[in-house]
């Protein structure tokens, strides 16, 4: 049977992927950490690790230990907040991971509203790739996952927050100079674009749809940050393809414009998901149900952000 320290020693090091990082977090001695590691493989017979010059890497093994612990960790920790707090004032740490895209119309409303409803509740917040935030949402790492779900998965029950459109879009002047009133596909070559990286699924839907009118992008830079992406559009940089929700206040204030896309466009639908029996948790229910309300207010908060100024 593997005791809660030893779990903890564990997770610690397979998410440090260093016995001298991990025991200085954990203020224990490197030789008490390492003989914890090789007493818990020796204990169940498979090794957890694999040692190399790049640190400690899990195994297949180690990984999915990994994930348990991480659950059976977090449901420790939320065992004694549910028997410390009351119904009324639920406490604790919620992770939640955020696609790129979605992220700037979601964050600064669902901090404030979760801080009115439940003060003394935190939120972590994670933006990520939306192929990464199902990885992350199903491992344990996050517990609310605010994405593109293409596939309805096992275990996994998700609730549509937003459906929008995609659109062709880049700082104001650039757009006017152009003189079009919707940008074809098989035009999306003739641009130099900022998108994110091949692992994000908004990348390779619309690298799918120009390829389908014959188009290769011209990419000019990669990033994966939604605000990055704002700020090289702003300085003139290039154009992209976004989600127009998540561009609503640089839209409204003039920074940057939208072309819609034609050849059938492509569109979104963007949900918000957790693990089935997470839900038991009152703290991850009352958060979720916090982002469906959220999304039935349009999100209106975004509306008021101020626009990303350029310098």
């Amino acid at each position: 049977m593997i005791d809660t320290r030893t779990l903890s020693y564990f997770a610690r090091v397979a998410e440090a992927r260093s016995i001298s990082v991990a025991a200085l977090d954990l203020g224990i001695t490197q030789s008490a950490l390492s003989q914890s590691i090789i007493n818990l493989e020796d204990s169940i017979g498979v090794q957890l690790f694999e040692r190399s010059r790049s640190g400690m890497v899990p195994t297949e093994a180690g990984r999915r230990l990994l994930a348990h612990a991480r659950n059976i960790l977090t449901s420790l920790e939320q065992a004694e907040i549910d028997i410390r707090d009351t119904d009324t004032n639920p406490s604790g740490r919620v992770h939640i991971g955020i696609a790129i895209g979605f992220a700037p119309v979601l964050t600064a409303p669902l901090i404030a509203e979760v801080k009115r409803r439940y003060p003394r509740l935190l939120l972590s917040i994670t933006e990520a790739a939306t192929g990464q935030i199902s990885d992350m949402l199903t491992s344990g790492a996050i517990e609310i996952g605010v994405s593109i779900f293409p596939q309805r998965q096992k275990y996994v029950e998700a609730i549509e927050i937003s459906h929008d459109s995609y659109a062709f879009c880049g700082r104001a002047d650039q757009i006017d100079a152009l003189n079009l009133e919707i940008m074809h596909p098989a035009q999306l070559g003739d641009h130099p674009m900022i998108m994110m990286s091949e692992s994000n699924m908004q990348r390779r839907l619309v690298e799918d749809l120009a390829q389908r009118h014959g188009c290769t992008l011209n990419i000019l830079a990669e990033i994966d940050s939604a605000y990055g992406m704002k700020r090289a559009m702003l300085a003139g940089l290039g154009f992209s393809v976004f989600p127009t929700l998540a561009l609503e206040p640089e839209h409204s204030t003039g920074g940057i414009k939208m072309l819609p896309l034609g050849g059938g466009g492509l569109e979104r639908s963007i949900q918000v998901a957790t693990l089935g029996h997470s839900l038991g948790q009152r703290r991850i229910k009352l958060v979720r149900d916090t982002i469906v309300d959220l999304s039935r207010n349009g999100f209106a908060m975004s509306r008021k952000l101020p626009e990303i100024q350029e310098g």
